[in-house]
């Protein structure tokens, strides 16, 4: 038998390092009319014992750009994905892009337990592209 107990309970992401895929980024309005980045990101796998058990699993992150640490997050995005920095930067910049963060568990009265990214690393995983011409038939 098992023995619920609702303080166990959390909907959050295990505190950790993860590798994770950029899935979507949105450009928006903040609650006070600043214009921002949402980035989701997705789970692939933790980075210190390589367990999926989280894979597929989202969280979030929102970079007001009116924000002076706006151009030190996106510094970081360009690392943690290994890609050159680029001036402009929109919703499909980091689409796709693979990159390891680290995750905090943040309480809070309103929503319960939720993730924050605390931290950005430059991946050492290579990202293999799909070598040019392997969707060929061979003949």
């Amino acid at each position: 038998m098992f023995q619920y107990d609702p303080g166990q309970a959390s909907d959050a992401i295990p505190a950790g390092d993860y590798l994770a895929r950029v899935v979507e980024a949105e450009e928006k309005l903040s609650s006070n009319d600043n214009e921002m980045l949402k980035v989701t990101f997705e789970i692939i796998s933790n980075t210190a014992n390589g367990d999926e058990s989280q894979r597929g699993r989202k969280c979030f992150d929102h970079i007001v750009y009116s924000n002076p640490f706006a151009h030190s997050t996106f510094k970081k995005m360009f690392a943690s994905a290994a890609m050159p920095e680029t001036a402009t930067i929109d919703k499909d910049t980091f689409v796709g892009k693979i990159m390891k963060l680290r995750l905090k568990v943040e309480q809070s009265a309103e929503y319960g337990d939720t993730n924050r990214i605390s931290y950005l690393k430059r991946t050492e995983q290579e990202h293999v592209e799909e070598e040019p011409g392997s969707n060929e038939i061979p003949f």
